[in-house]
């Protein structure tokens, strides 16, 4: 995730907290969000993940294989998607 700088060089407090809430939550639910595409890199870097819904979006294309390094997940929503790959094992 990058970080927003200011002339001080200190990170923007706003970026550093939504980075604490995405790398500490267990549950994210992403759903309805038309995104399209990168959002399952970012999620497949949060490692206390254990529950998320990311369905209802346009993602395409397939699903990256480093969710597979989620070893605390337990359930994922990917449904109504328009992906066209296979899920990597």
């Amino acid at each position: 995730m990058k970080h927003s700088q200011n002339k001080g060089g200190k990170k923007n407090s706003k970026n550093i907290q939504t980075e604490r809430i995405l790398t500490t939550s267990a549950t994210i639910d992403l759903s309805s969000n038309r995104f399209q595409e990168k959002i399952l890199e970012v999620v497949g870097k949060l490692n206390s993940l254990k529950n998320s819904n990311i369905s209802h979006n346009n993602l395409i294309g397939g699903i990256p294989s480093s969710l597979r390094n989620l070893t605390e997940f337990e359930s994922l929503d990917l449904s109504l998607n328009k992906f066209v790959e296979h899920i990597p094992t």
